[in-house]
């Protein structure tokens, strides 16, 4: 089902579009992808990768919340699909890249200077 689509830019609306809600999250998924690999290819180190693609993904799951909270879902099937099978997958990249920079700040030098990075379960559920 098509949903019409505001996308605020300082408060001035820019543009509207119609979108069903799996063309919208195909578009965004390949998005993540391609910033993923851009950050893949030219980040200096592991962990400076991890808290990139962190801070990102963050960044695009409050979209996604943006996007859904404003779709009216065809039928209860066609949420529980976006709940169960769309939004982990980008969840659950999210968990990878901070598990991995757990794993790896402890190793790394100056590691006491780096942030710590805390995705919360809240976040990633909202």
């Amino acid at each position: 089902m098509p949903v019409t689509l505001c996308f605020i830019k300082d408060k001035h609306k820019v543009m509207e579009h119609k979108i069903p809600l799996e063309t919208y999250f195909a578009g965004l998924l390949q998005k993540v992808e391609w910033q993923i690999q851009e950050y893949e290819d030219t980040a200096a180190d592991t962990l400076t990768l991890c808290r990139l693609c962190v801070d990102y993904l963050q960044e695009i799951l409050g979209e996604l919340k943006t996007f859904i909270i404003s779709y009216p879902f065809a039928s209860t099937e066609e949420e529980i699909h976006f709940f169960k099978e769309l939004k982990p997958l980008l969840a659950s990249k999210i968990i990878y890249y901070n598990t991995v920079y757990k794993i790896e700040a402890p190793s790394a030098p100056c590691s006491t200077t780096l942030p710590s990075l805390k995705v919360t379960w809240k976040f990633l559920m909202s």
